[in-house]
């Protein structure tokens, strides 16, 4: 369940990264952003006032959802501010070390996967980290060069507050009803929203130009559920197999927004696949 929770999160989460960058790309970051966490704020607050009686919150959840929350506002951020400005494949790449992160923080808190399951996990990072690292360079796409500075260190901002999410979420999935794990960060940033109205400001209209928003809110809600059945069983593994997102969301830049694949690239994929084969084998 692992494996399988952390996959189902890769296939949700590259389908958002995919509709995040093709909204801010749109009508920007701060539009994207506020009709992603309405959009998840929807979908999550039925599932979790249906699921009201069925748990209580102690003193320690409750903290571990309020840094999740946080945290994943703060990644969202991150990751569409440097979506808006670079390449889908470089930067999902970048951002999936998000699953190394909370997987470090898992085995430090105390969780033991086997020495097999380390060794598929390493293989599987190896693979995301050969995608990223293969990225081509603007002369060999025709495209004009840009600076990638604030791109990298805003998608390395997104992998560190994701990594606390991903840490976070799976330690508090075991105390709660799942659908309560969807909900702080989308009420976070509804708050957010309601405080900036408040102020003055504006909300961009609903109509076309956002529902490749909302699908990208609707996708995260999605994930971050399947990462959380997956991490009941084991943070670690189902956070590098989430990380995987960034392997599809790298193909699907390549097929939606025409970003050129390396042959290393490639072969990093095929990488990617044996070290899932090698976790899942031993997490059978």
């Amino acid at each position: 369940m692992g494996v399988l929770g952390g996959l189902g999160a890769a296939l949700a989460w590259a389908t958002s990264t995919l509709c995040a960058a093709r909204s801010s790309r749109g009508i920007g970051l701060v539009p994207t952003l506020t009709w992603v966490m309405i959009a998840g704020f929807l979908v999550s607050a039925p599932m979790v006032a249906l699921t009201a009686t069925e748990g209580s919150l102690t003193r320690t959840s409750a903290g571990w959802l309020a840094l999740s929350g946080m945290a994943n506002v703060a990644g969202l951020a991150f990751m569409y501010a440097a979506l808006a400005r670079g390449r889908v494949g470089v930067v999902s790449s970048i951002v999936s070390s998000e699953g190394a992160i909370a997987a470090l923080g898992a085995i430090a808190l105390g969780e033991r996967p086997s020495a097999a399951t380390l060794a598929g996990l390493a293989v599987v990072v190896a693979g995301v980290a050969t995608v990223a690292g293969a990225a081509p360079t603007p002369e060999a796409t025709g495209a004009p060069p840009k600076p990638l500075g604030a791109t990298l260190a805003l998608a390395l901002a997104g992998a560190v507050s994701f990594g606390l999410n991903l840490l976070a979420s799976g330690r508090v999935s075991g105390d709660v009803p799942l659908a309560w794990v969807t909900l702080p960060a989308r009420l976070i940033g509804v708050v957010i929203i309601l405080g900036a109205i408040t102020a003055g400001g504006t909300v961009y209209p609903p109509g076309r130009r956002v529902a490749w928003a909302a699908a990208a809110g609707i996708a995260e809600v999605v994930g971050l559920i399947a990462f959380a059945i997956g991490a009941r069983h084991s943070v670690a593994v189902s956070s590098v197999m989430a990380s995987q997102f960034a392997v599809v969301a790298t193909v699907g830049g390549y097929v939606f927004f025409r970003e050129r694949l390396t042959r290393t690239q490639i072969a990093a994929v095929a990488i990617t696949a044996a070290g899932v084969a090698l976790v899942a084998s031993q997490s059978a």
